[in-house]
């Protein structure tokens, strides 16, 4: 195999198959005729693999996401069941760092409307009267931006409509302007989608050390470490 970013064994790894891609395995072993891993699971739910199916395989390490296109190429069943994959010909390396979203139960954030003068520092902020926020309960974070639930508040905060925000990670209070880029709906709940607006580069960099930190931790669980 040519030099490149490869998983270890034991891994934890993503896989994706057709609709289904957010499945999880782990990498069993490396044999000379393929990558063998161990039946992936959604939510405890088991996906059998059928042999030629294209598979998307992918891992991640302190530093970024990387991603290559596999094919299935049997399933074996002793001494357990697993799935043979073929060796990639290249691993393509995604920067989770511009878009990565990461899914968050514990957050939450205080939001205000502001006018699109005062979020692209048109005018003095500090001259214009308090703001009175409101709470909302976040659904995802990245470095670029934030969705968060708004319920009763959908028909105030649309597209397009720009935003003055209060993020308080465990790690670091996070203050910027943002632009609502989309409404979208979880079971009948309404959340809104936002792009930070100016936020500094050191912000960016806590927040996406956050993320790192955050599936750090996921990943030494689903190792059992």
């Amino acid at each position: 195999m040519p030099e490149m970013p490869f998983p270890s064994l034991m891994q934890a790894i993503a896989l994706g198959y057709k609709a289904h891609k957010e499945m999880r395995s782990k990498i069993a072993d490396f044999r000379d005729d393929g990558i063998l891993i161990y039946p992936p699971d959604r939510k405890g739910t088991t996906f059998n693999l059928p042999v030629g199916g294209k598979v998307a395989v992918r891992f991640f390490d302190e530093e970024s996401a990387y991603e290559f296109p596999s094919t299935v190429l049997k399933r074996v069943e002793e001494p357990f069941l697993s799935y043979l994959l073929s060796f990639p010909q290249q691993v393509n390396v995604l920067q989770r760092r511009r878009f990565y979203r990461l899914k968050v139960t514990n957050l939450e954030l205080n939001y205000c409307l502001v006018s699109q003068k005062e979020a692209k520092g048109m005018v003095n902020a500090d001259k214009l009267p308090p703001k009175d926020y409101e709470k909302g309960k976040i659904y995802n974070i990245s470095g670029s931006g934030v969705a968060f639930f708004i319920g009763e508040k959908k028909d105030e905060i649309k597209p397009k409509r720009f935003l003055h925000l209060q993020i308080d990670l465990p790690t670091d209070f996070i203050e910027t302007y943002a632009q609502v880029i989309r409404q979208f709906s979880i079971k009948d709940r309404v959340y809104a989608g936002a792009a930070f607006i100016g936020l500094e580069e050191k912000m960016v960099d806590r927040i996406v050390a956050y993320i790192f930190k955050i599936q750090l931790e996921e990943r030494r669980k689903l190792l059992g470490l």
